[in-house]
């Protein structure tokens, strides 16, 4: 009886299961509802106070071109670093 060696090729990760988290339909309906309600209140408050310009349509554009902008920035600088890592 031979005995040969086995060599495993294993990538650098370790995969491991993620412990999922169960919440009720009703609290992240309740949770996004006053996340989205808080957004357009604190946007509303901004939008009032910030003027860019005499017509309310572009002020909103303007307004929402700085958020989009923001937003957009945010999201790449994240996929940047996660790209990065791995």
């Amino acid at each position: 009886m031979r005995i040969h060696s086995v060599n495993y090729i294993t990538s650098g990760h370790a995969f491991r299961a993620q412990k999922q988290e169960h919440t009720p339909p009703l609290e992240n309906g309740l949770k996004t509802a006053g996340a989205w309600f808080g957004f357009g209140v604190a946007l509303d408050l901004i939008s009032r106070n910030v003027c860019f310009s005499k017509s309310p349509m572009k002020n909103s554009i303007a307004i929402n071109s700085i958020i989009a902008s923001t937003a957009g920035a945010a999201s790449s600088l994240s996929s940047v670093k996660k790209n990065k890592n791995v």
